[in-house]
């Protein structure tokens, strides 16, 4: 299983619980693609270790992403302060990662549960897998899926083949998005799309109407505190569990 996580090096602490999480729920095989920039290589070290704690058959691989987004995405105009550089680093997957799929998993996200289904559930009939987002683009029909961008299971054999991810290049250097690449991915990917049950991503932005256990993923979407970032979210009780694991093991 191939899982892809973004993020800025302030925030490698947190990515840590969240491999943590990840491997800890894994039934099988897991590689792990961490995307960032300047993370130096203590902090590498301790991601590796976590991998190899639970299965020799695990993998982390650290990609600094900064060269080839400056060699792809030579405008700012879907870069804001809540939607910074490091979201559009999604849109640079198909070519970075050589494996035929792979789940994305917002760093603002912990896995509570095997995610293994969530990763099968992807066929060669689409593109993208995802969970509905509460927001939809009013050009998109009833049977159209626009799904949140924080958890996805991505088809990058066939978004290569087909150059869909040129048609992403394209979409984030030269249009504004109002959601940037999660409009991108959504428009550029329609018809294409399937939609699963929130439990995959709970959040603000999907649904909360969920018992605590029964949750997959929960991605903490929403305002963030410097100290004790998800007090204010909700289900924070479960980032609670999983860092007092995390800090157990260590």
């Amino acid at each position: 299983m191939n899982i892809a996580i973004v993020f800025s090096p302030n925030w490698s602490k947190y990515v840590e619980v969240e491999l943590f999480a990840i491997y800890k729920n894994s039934t099988v095989p897991t590689k792990v693609y961490l995307f960032s920039d300047y993370i130096d290589d203590f902090q590498i070290q301790k991601f590796n270790c976590i991998a190899e704690y639970f299965n020799n058959n695990h993998e982390v691989i650290y990609i600094n992403v900064q060269p080839i987004y400056e060699s792809k995405i030579k405008t700012s105009i879907n870069v804001e302060s809540r939607y910074t550089k490091y979201t559009l680093y999604r849109l640079l997957f198909p070519y970075l990662i050589n494996d035929d799929k792979v789940l994305y998993i917002d760093a603002d996200a912990i896995v509570n549960n095997d995610v293994t289904d969530l990763y099968n559930s992807l066929t060669d009939d689409y593109l993208i897998v995802g969970v509905k987002d509460t927001y939809c683009p009013v050009h998109f029909s009833d049977t159209d899926a626009y799904v949140n961008g924080g958890v996805l299971v991505m088809n990058l054999k066939s978004i290569r083949e087909l150059d869909i991810h040129e048609k992403w290049i394209y979409e984030v250097n030269n249009v504004y998005h109002r959601f940037h690449d999660q409009d991108i991915i959504n428009e550029t990917c329609r018809g294409k799309v399937l939609a699963l049950d929130f439990k995959y991503n709970v959040s603000l932005s999907t649904g909360l109407e969920i018992n605590a256990e029964d949750i997959v993923i929960m991605h903490y979407a929403g305002t963030k505190t410097e100290n004790g970032w998800v007090n204010d979210l909700p289900f924070s009780e479960l980032w609670d569990k999983w860092k007092k694991q995390y800090k157990g093991m260590t």
